[in-house]
């Protein structure tokens, strides 16, 4: 009589693989549409902590980049968010006083006043947003100019990474310097966000413009996977199958 339990042994498990294999690539092939490409209308963003699990390499490059940090909010401040001291520093450009500096609750804080009228605020705002983290940080705050409580405005002057300084937010483009005591020149790029930096600097970025005022969304601050490859929750369906 032939011995059979050694060959069970050493073959076995490889049976129970190859039939698991074959079953899960019948059902891949014999599901509805599985070649057929994903239709995202109607799929939701999932953000990028679902991507990392398959996606390490690509997920770890990406959160090394200046696309993840292009704009972070403080209510999720950590660490090295806001780049700017907020200390009280002071910019003078074009008759007009820039202060920045932290409220009683510790958050950073620009107020703007004319040198000759230092009662009277251009700008008394708390920072919501920081924008940027490579060459220079713009600041966003809600400033609410008709447009509701969600209305948001980006302030006019920056901090340069490289240089460790403020600058005013003309210096950041190419165009003439403001006349002194223009306040509508100072505020040139004193530029509402909801409807402007919004849509280059995060992912699925909604306006919102409601008739009660601004209720702007996105699926998440920055440049993350889906702003590129587009909503993801059809796709980690699709391959977080068991028999995938």
């Amino acid at each position: 009589m032939r011995a059979r339990g050694p060959a069970l042994v050493l073959f076995g498990p490889a049976l129970v693989w190859g039939l698991a294999i074959g079953v899960g690539s019948t059902a891949t092939v014999l599901a509805p549409g599985p070649w057929r490409a994903i239709d995202l209308h109607g799929s939701e963003y999932v953000g990028d902590d679902d991507c990392r699990e398959c996606h390490r390499g690509n997920w770890d490059s990406w959160h090394r980049s200046y696309h993840r940090t292009m704009t972070q909010s403080l209510a999720d401040d950590g660490p090295g968010v806001v780049l700017a001291p907020f200390r009280g520093e002071q910019l003078v450009t074009a008759g007009f006083v820039a202060t920045m500096d932290r409220n009683a609750q510790g958050r950073p804080r620009l107020r703007v006043h004319a040198e000759d009228r230092p009662q009277v605020p251009l700008v008394d705002a708390v920072v919501t947003l920081a924008v940027g983290s490579h060459r220079y940080q713009q600041y966003v705050a809600r400033i609410d100019r008709g447009g509701g409580e969600g209305e948001l405005w980006r302030l006019p002057v920056a901090w340069h990474i490289g240089e460790s300084r403020w600058i005013h937010m003309g210096s950041a483009f190419l165009e003439p310097d403001p006349s002194p005591g223009e306040a509508s020149e100072y505020l040139r790029h004193f530029s509402r966000y909801n409807d402007n930096c919004i849509f280059c600097h995060n992912t699925e970025p909604v306006p919102g413009l409601t008739a009660q005022g601004w209720r702007s969304e996105v699926a998440q601050w920055g440049i993350a996977c889906e702003a590129c490859h587009g909503p993801g929750e059809a796709h980690v369906q699709r391959h977080g199958a068991p028999l995938r």
